[in-house]
């Protein structure tokens, strides 16, 4: 006979694609889903709470107190657009506690930075975010949107003094997958026969993992 205890016989009829830890708190976009912090939480313990002027409580997030600055490199965009655009939330982003959550609610903007397919860049696309000021509270919420085989390099700086609640919400366009394999791979090829010896393949060109990018 065995016999389980309630635990076990919950961790056993757990699904295995959901984890239930206090580290890894299920998300919402509801506020009142995430509960005040005071601290004494692990995930919060090293916070200094009293930094946060209340943005973890319900301190207005109605502010404007920072300014933005772009150095956008050759063929990247930035600007301002509505909290109705299509790319927010895109990449799947749930707010994990309470501020994140505050501040998605709060947002009146989106600053999206994109990066079109295929794009390679040498220089570096800088966003500055400079506050102006720490009197009233701040929400904001930046996208960072990058195409398929696009590479680039996004540097966020943040000076002066603001109180920001803003999420950052990073997506990465990918192409589809080809006959079945994962993304980024191509078909699958043979790899060429040694000279010398027709049964074997030569090591020197034997794709990696038997497979090829086209």
């Amino acid at each position: 006979m065995t016999v389980a205890t309630d635990s076990v016989r919950n961790a056993l009829e757990q699904s295995p694609e959901k984890v239930v830890s206090h580290l890894h708190p299920e998300g919402s976009f509801e506020i009142a889903d995430h509960v005040v912090p005071t601290g004494r939480e692990e995930v919060w313990r090293f916070t200094p709470l009293k930094r946060l002027r209340g943005i973890h409580q319900d301190a207005p997030l109605d502010g404007h107190s920072f300014t933005v600055e772009v150095h956008a490199a050759d063929g990247v965009t930035a600007e301002a657009v509505g909290v109705d655009h299509e790319s927010r939330g895109t990449s799947g982003i749930v707010p994990p506690d309470r501020v994140s959550a505050r501040a998605w609610a709060a947002a009146d903007s989106v600053f999206l930075v994109d990066v079109p397919k295929e794009h390679v860049g040498e220089e570096a696309t800088t966003v500055t975010l400079t506050g102006t000021g720490n009197d009233v509270a701040s929400a904001g919420h930046l996208v960072i949107r990058a195409g398929a085989f696009a590479k680039a390099t996004v540097v966020i700086r943040f000076q002066g003094t603001a109180t920001l609640a803003e999420n950052v919400d990073r997506r990465r366009r990918r192409r589809r997958a080809h006959r079945g394999l994962a993304p980024g791979l191509g078909r699958r090829r043979r790899a060429p026969l040694h000279p010398a010896r027709p049964d074997r393949p030569r090591r020197d060109l034997a794709p990696r993992g038997g497979l090829l990018r086209r």
